[in-house]
């Protein structure tokens, strides 16, 4: 039963414990549906005339699901979008599991993210900008031997950059494309690329390390 601290705009959690401290204050140990926990303190319910929950299924509202999870979830989200990374060449050389696993196509990392002074920025997953890269030239480097990741600049200063990937030299920065803001509307203007399911973000991120070998399955 939904308590009415949680009766509009509900978020389904756990309760997978409930301790008491030697000063003898009661906490919850809550556990989200991406597998964040969060310790909070049995006052809240309480302090509101509410039944403290037991360990099971509990709702709480979305206002709280985000001040007590936001924290957690950003830094693993953090955590995760290093990792992928840090292993990029090696996710990119097994490229195959994005056909077995759509689902790991929605992926997006902190990094994937492109802009320019006065437009604002934007985000991408690795479904549109693998598809952005296969078809056309667009995001290649001018020797065509990289593939475009992400570009930022001002149109005033002309001054831009961007960052780039091939199997030899992995991730890397530079500058001196002459028709860099063409490039980054291109990738702007793209079509999204967005695979059906509701797995849940840092699932996906997760998945994807592990089945490159980047991450143990644990």
């Amino acid at each position: 039963m939904k308590s009415n601290l949680s009766v509009i705009n509900t978020v389904k959690v756990t309760c997978i414990e409930r301790f008491t401290t030697p000063d003898g204050r009661t906490h919850l140990v809550l556990e989200n549906r991406e597998s964040i926990r969060a310790t909070i303190p049995a006052g809240v319910w309480t302090d509101n005339q509410e039944p403290v929950p037991e360990p099971g299924t509990i709702w709480i509202s979305s206002a709280m699901h985000k001040s007590w999870f936001a924290d957690a979830f950003r830094a693993a989200y953090d955590g995760y979008s290093r990792s992928i990374r840090e292993g990029f060449s090696t996710i990119m050389r097994q490229r195959h599991v994005f056909e077995e696993d759509p689902q790991l196509l929605n992926i997006k990392p902190n990094w994937l993210r492109s802009g320019m002074a006065y437009i604002g920025g934007f985000t991408y997953n690795f479904g549109t900008l693998i598809k952005a890269w296969s078809e056309g030239d667009e995001l290649r480097t001018p020797d065509g031997k990289s593939f475009i990741i992400n570009l930022s600049g001002s149109p005033l200063s002309g001054m831009h950059y961007y960052e780039a990937w091939n199997a030899e030299d992995g991730i890397f920065k530079s500058t001196g494309l002459t028709d860099w803001k063409s490039r980054l509307f291109y990738l702007r203007d793209f079509p999204a690329v967005v695979q059906p399911g509701d797995r849940p973000t840092l699932d996906n991120m997760k998945r994807l390390l592990v089945k490159t070998g980047l991450m143990p399955d644990a």
